[in-house]
């Protein structure tokens, strides 16, 4: 699996480090990669994932994802997110 991380919509952001996680499970989840990093700056520019590198995970079939991320400021927008699974 590798995250996808983008601005929802076309919001004036600001320069910020957003740090992503995944994980597995229902009532407690079990993360299974960390810091996933992606950046912003003032002229609505993205880039990441930096480690592009996947996470390779058996996962059963109807197993509930989550995601988790924080940034380096406060919160100036929505974002979406799509994890992307090869099986």
């Amino acid at each position: 699996m590798v995250p996808s991380w983008q601005v929802s919509g076309a919001t004036a952001v600001n320069l910020r480090a957003l740090a992503v996680d995944i994980g597995v499970g229902a009532a407690t989840e079990e993360e299974i990669a960390q810091s996933y990093w992606f950046s912003t700056d003032a002229l609505e520019a993205m880039s990441g994932p930096h480690n592009s590198m996947p996470c390779f995970q058996d996962i059963p079939s109807g197993t509930r994802l989550t995601v988790r991320a924080s940034n380096s400021g406060a919160n100036d927008a929505t974002y979406n997110c799509a994890l992307h699974g090869v099986s």
